[in-house]
């Protein structure tokens, strides 16, 4: 027996995930969109602030912030492309959950565990 299935349109996953995020509040996980090599001279040849997804995220979201583990790539964020709004935590790690609601978000969001020094 053989079924027929809908043609969809291929869309680019990016710009899918940008459309989904106007106008709301975003935690994007994974930020810093690195890996666990800490390659920092390679890494930071990919970055284009222009096509970074969370640039493109915080652009048109209402509020956006950042999590990622990897504290050398955040780093180099900060420092070279000024994108402040990545903050360094593990969401694998073990330890209590919290339940942070959009409006609050960036207070609680600096008072946590995910606060870098």
């Amino acid at each position: 027996m053989f079924y027929s299935l809908p043609i969809s349109p291929i869309v680019d996953r990016e710009q899918y995930l940008v459309s989904l995020c106007a106008e709301k509040d975003v935690v994007h996980l994974g930020a810093a969109q690195a890996n666990d090599s800490n390659d920092l001279e390679t890494y930071g040849t990919t970055i284009d602030p222009t096509t970074f997804l969370h640039s493109r995220i915080s652009a048109v979201a209402r509020h956006c912030i950042g999590i990622d583990y990897n504290k050398k790539s955040i780093d180099l964020l900060r420092s070279v492309y000024g994108i402040n709004d990545i903050y360094l935590g593990n969401i694998e790690d073990k330890g209590p959950r919290r339940i942070v609601y959009p409006e609050s978000i960036y207070t609680s969001m600096r008072k946590s565990r995910f606060e870098s020094n």
